[in-house]
């Protein structure tokens, strides 16, 4: 039995346009409380130190609306580039324009103002996934913008054609659509759609966010600066009271030259090794850290028949120093003192500038052969299940610089070849790529790939990926692709239903976003009702529905999201009629319903005459008066008494003795 085809931003709905609930995590130390039901809690140790503060991007939603306060971020003092004329006007003809450019030279932003300009009211993000056979039958809403960003460019679904089709529909529709693509994309034969992107001068960036006089010196910095946003944080670090000289140390290309000038003076095998394994240990204590360097130098030992065993980590004749001579003689590294949870404090290792630590990776990329290459994927197998957290921040960064080279490691791990742990790693990894612009995209396609052609354990590993970071970033592909395999569970291990109440539970303690899971269910359960359709789907949403209502983190998770969303009410109560009403699950759903009301909270009895007031204008007519007397055997049968909140619920289904 196979899922039906869908599209995975459609038809699923959004929160309230009216509820701008925030939705952002301050990343990096936002990992430190990520929940996720298969390590428990994500304490991700590295990420304080290791991850590019300038270049990781707050963990928000991808897909659906775009909330308004983002397209004013977007149009807040936004300089117009060399091209944006030409995309517009574009826009304004044919209704469809493709931005091609490099990553990081304002593409996203600038579509965003662009569908402004032309009078799109509602702007909404499709999947970077969608293909453009998609595109070009989806339904548009007449008047509203839509962005597809960093859209993966496949050779066959990319022809001028192709586009053609999307066009034809967009205008049909009365739509605006732009995408965005990297420069791989290929050029259409008559070039009606591309448009090549040209970033922005940086000077004119910094001069609108942060309009004073600076030194000749910061002149020749901003000549090599590529990426906007490395320009927005350099003013905001001005703004500050830094320095320029100390606010330039924190661009990607001032310190993309300090790491190469630091291996071209050339470096000792051991100095190599000792920033190679840093790069898969950032944060670690000084202990972890030198285990996993010693075990690195015996993998390059057994790879480079140059080096003669033992020779990098021969011992001397006095005792050698090497943790001070780490600290001291290596610019690139340093010791952070921090407290951890208990009080006490330690000391991690980190580089000197967190920017370090991607370009460390590209020069060891471009300067090592596959002998070097070959020692850490050996070394790196052995060490990703005792060191997972590390070893992902790691790994993604060597993806943002050698997606080739992370590829078949994710893949390896993710099938259970190295264990358990390292199937954590891999879903890791992928959680920690969610944070950045250019990966996430690239993230969701490895976990949409293992979901959809993996093997069972790959399978598994997906799912967890979608139920956690992933999720959050992609929650339309993730409430789907989730579906998807339920309806295939017998091709993947574990228990699915229960991974897509972990992503509901996950997208009602951090986002605005839960209602998505809900509305696809409720869109499975409607039509699966129908007498024409295949009864073995909705037993499965069925299933899937009392699982999602059943999940909790504390208290109940659809309790909490009726505390945010009470203008829910109405499609909570329309899941829970399914899941009573269907006799195999009612005692289950009895006993999750009664313990998710024993246990509400403060908001207890408000909520369970809501909902009981809600489920009596749901329920077909004979129901209320079986739910109550079910509710009383039920309660018989275990001892214990109704409390007062079931009560309440229960007193509301009386004013519906014979339905609504």
């Amino acid at each position: 039995m196979t899922a039906e085809p869908e599209p995975p931003d459609q038809p699923v709905e959004d929160p309230p346009p009216d509820k701008e609930a925030p939705n952002t995590l301050e990343h990096p130390g936002a990992l430190h409380s990520v929940r996720n039901t298969m390590s428990g809690t994500f304490y991700m140790n590295a990420a304080n130190f290791g991850v590019d503060g300038v270049s990781a991007s707050p963990l928000t939603r991808a897909t659906g609306r775009v909330q308004e306060s983002v397209v004013r971020a977007a149009l807040d003092r936004f300089v117009t580039p060399p091209r944006f004329d030409v995309a517009l006007g574009r826009l304004h003809r044919d209704r469809v324009v493709v931005l091609r450019g490099l990553r990081g030279s304002g593409k996203r932003t600038a579509a965003l103002t662009m569908l402004r300009e032309v009078g799109a009211s509602t702007l909404y993000a499709l999947s970077p996934q969608v293909t453009l056979s998609e595109l070009a039958q989806r339904d548009y809403d007449r008047g509203a913008g839509y962005l597809v960003a960093d859209r993966r460019v496949a050779d066959a679904d990319d022809s001028d054609f192709d586009w053609g089709l999307v066009r034809d529909r967009v205008q049909d529709e009365g739509a605006y659509l732009v995408a965005t693509v990297g420069n791989e994309a290929s050029n259409p034969a008559d070039g009606t759609t591309h448009v090549d992107w040209v970033m922005v001068e940086p000077e004119r960036v910094l001069r609108a966010h942060w309009p004073h006089e600076w030194p000749e010196t910061l002149h020749e910095v901003l000549c090599s600066v590529n990426r906007v946003s490395d320009v927005i944080e350099l003013a905001r670090r001005l703004a500050a009271g830094e320095s320029p000289d100390a606010a330039v140390t924190h661009l990607d290309g001032r310190a993309g030259d300090v790491v190469a000038d630091w291996f071209a003076a050339g470096p000792t095998r051991r100095q190599v090794l000792e920033v190679a394994a840093l790069a898969f240990a950032v944060g670690t204590d000084e202990r972890t850290y030198e285990s996993m360097l010693h075990k690195l130098v015996e993998h390059y030992e057994h790879h480079d028949p140059e080096v003669r065993p033992g020779e990098l980590a021969a011992v001397e004749d006095r005792l050698r120093q090497r943790r001070s001579t780490l600290f001291n003689e290596n610019e690139l590294v340093s010791a952070v003192r921090y407290r951890d949870q208990y009080g006490a404090e330690q000391t991690a290792l980190c580089f000197t500038v967190p920017a370090y630590h991607r370009h460390v990776l590209a020069q060891l990329w471009a300067r090592l052969d596959v002998r070097f290459w070959d020692a850490v994927r050996d070394w790196l197998n052995g060490v990703a299940g005792r060191h997972g957290d590390p070893v992902a921040v790691g790994l993604a960064e060597l993806a943002d610089v050698s997606f080739g080279e992370a590829l078949p490691l994710l893949e390896r791990w993710a099938g259970g070849e190295v264990g358990a742990g390292g199937q954590h790693t891999a879903v890791q990894t992928l959680w920690a790529m969610a944070y950045r612009e250019p990966l996430a995209s690239a993230a969701l396609r490895v976990a949409t790939s293992w979901v959809t052609r993996g093997s069972p354990a790959r399978r598994w590993a997906g799912a967890m990926a979608f139920s956690g970071d992933i999720g959050v970033r992609y929650p339309h592909d993730a409430a789907n692709r989730l579906w998807q395999l339920c309806v295939q569970s017998h091709t993947a291990s574990g228990n699915v239903e229960m991974v897509l109440a972990a992503l509901f539970s996950r997208l009602v303690h951090d986002t605005a976003d839960a209602g998505i899971v809900l509305s696809v269910l409720r869109t499975k359960l409607r039509r699966f009702s129908r007498s024409s359709a295949d009864r073995r789907l909705l037993v499965i949403a069925i299933r899937a529905t009392l699982a999602v209502l059943s999940a909790r983190d504390g208290r109940a998770a659809f309790v909490e999201f009726l505390v945010s969303a009470p203008d829910r009410i109405d499609l909570v109560a329309e899941l829970w009629a399914s899941v009573l009403c269907y006799r195999p699950t009612r005692l289950a759903a009895l006993t999750a319903l009664r313990q998710a009301l024993d246990t509400a909270g403060p908001d207890a009895l408000d909520i369970a005459e809501r909902l009981g007031r809600a489920l009596g204008a749901t329920l077909p007519p004979d129901e209320p008066p079986a739910l109550r007397s079910d509710f009383q055997t039920l309660a018989a049968r275990k001892g214990v008494p109704i409390g007062p909140v079931l009560a309440a619920l229960l007193t509301v289904l009386t004013e519906f003795p014979t339905g609504a």
